[in-house]
């Protein structure tokens, strides 16, 4: 696969200079290196859309928890780094995860998987933005409960996110 030289640190580069590199360094001291992707590969992916577009991604930080999160989007502002969230990464029925924004760094919220609450009486869960349909945990209790509670449905299948299939 050929690598497409999309320019987005360069664009980046030109509104706000430095500071990505400094907002990078931060936010691998947060989410830890290996959760902060500039590998131009995985950018090109996330840059690609099933229309066309020239939107470029510097980077991908991925959070593990809201905590991290939360300081996430404190250094993205400190420095003002436009970012955009995604909250497991497959939204088809949008057609891409491509930013609205050009050159906005990508907050996968894919690692934030757990349910939080899960309340059969009522017929509520309270799930992290990447919870997915198969999460397992989240699919073994719905088991349990399909004959009393109706979980809705996502129709782009099972790997998108619950998040995404609500709205």
């Amino acid at each position: 696969m050929e690598v497409r030289n999309t320019g987005a640190v360069a664009a980046l580069a030109q509104q706000v200079g430095s500071r990505l590199d400094e907002a990078l360094s931060e936010w691998a001291a947060v989410v830890g290196a290996e959760f902060v992707v500039c590998d131009p590969h995985i950018r090109q992916e996330a840059e690609t859309a099933t229309f066309a577009t020239t939107q470029t991604v510097p980077a991908i930080v991925r959070p593990a928890d809201r905590d991290e999160l939360q300081q996430c989007m404190r250094i993205a502002n400190q420095f003002r780094i436009p970012v955009y969230p995604v909250s497991s990464g497959k939204n088809w029925g949008y057609g891409s995860r491509v930013p609205a924004r050009d050159a906005s760094v990508i907050v996968d919220l894919s690692r934030m998987n757990r349910i939080v609450d899960f309340h059969e009486k009522l017929a509520y869960v309270t799930v992290e933005p990447g919870v997915t349909h198969t999460a397992g945990a989240l699919l073994a209790r719905l088991v349990k409960t399909l004959d009393r509670i109706w979980t809705g449905g996502g129709f782009a299948g099972r790997a998108p996110g619950v998040i995404g299939e609500i709205f």
